[in-house]
């Protein structure tokens, strides 16, 4: 059959001389591949306690857990030989030094860090930034150990932090935060870290931290939810509550996997 004097063979040609390029060679082409999920990693946080009796329950949880980038706090001298110990699994450390006997806060990874100008330590040892390359995509982890709340220092402090939390807000790269913030995630302070790191705090059932002297097991359903996590370009998969492992807090253990960031120039650095 023909139609207006021509075969369907002839009006299919023009169809395709009038359709815009794109579109034709979009039609041409065969269906693409599906884009492979991003890779997941885990991050292990830990209030190490500074005078904790059992710090090889530590080393055990760390095994376990098998995270590709720790945040620590309460890295006090008799933490420092564990961190040399821990050098052969997590070569790339960033242990900050503090006068405190509390210790300071400290950042092992697994992967390579990178070069940037907010990587390092501040507000005396219990603030730190690195970014770390997540198998070519950076992302910042940071970590901080804050103070009791009001009548204490703690708003004091958080104020004092707000610069360089802020810098690190506004930098193009994925991040993902945690630390004791001695405030649950509903708290004041709570959303002030948020806000100034531009990132959302993690839901994580439970509580982290009880009164040293009542057994540990049962911190997780009577204890405080004062040890936090923030993520902001990550899609964190799963979060939760690890064993007690010697401490007064509970360590947190989260999955998570790195978004694409709008791009920043970094430059992968040995390890320190």
């Amino acid at each position: 059959d023909r139609l207006g004097g021509k075969s369907p063979g002839e009006l299919a040609g023009l169809i395709r001389d009038v359709l815009p390029e794109q579109i034709s060679a979009k039609l041409a082409r065969p269906p693409g591949k599906p884009e492979a999920p991003a890779p997941r990693y885990r991050l292990l946080h830990a209030n190490l306690r500074f005078d904790n009796p059992e710090p090889k329950e530590f080393l055990r949880l760390a095994g376990e857990t098998g995270a590709d980038v720790m945040t620590l706090n309460e890295v006090s001298p008799q933490w420092l030989p564990v961190m040399e110990t821990l050098k052969s699994s997590y070569p790339h450390q960033l242990v900050c030094g503090a006068d405190s006997k509390i210790g300071s806060v400290a950042i092992l990874s697994k992967r390579p860090f990178a070069d940037h100008a907010l990587n390092g330590c501040s507000d005396k040892g219990v603030l730190a930034f690195q970014l770390v390359d997540f198998g070519g995509r950076t992302a910042f982890v940071g970590t901080t150990h804050l103070f009791w709340p009001w009548p204490h220092r703690q708003p004091l402090q958080v104020s004092e932090m707000r610069g360089r939390m802020v810098l690190a807000g506004a930098a193009p790269v994925p991040l993902i935060f945690a630390g004791d913030l001695n405030a649950a995630p509903w708290s004041f302070t709570a959303k002030r870290v948020g806000r100034y790191l531009n990132a959302l705090v993690t839901p994580i059932v439970g509580g982290s931290w009880l009164f040293h002297t009542i057994p540990a097991r049962f911190t997780k359903w009577a204890g405080l939810p004062i040890d936090n996590a923030y993520g902001r370009g990550v899609n964190v998969t799963s979060a939760g509550r690890g064993r007690p492992f010697g401490s007064d807090h509970l360590p947190l253990i989260l999955e998570f996997a790195i978004e694409k960031a709008t791009g920043e120039e970094t430059r992968t650095v040995l390890a320190n």
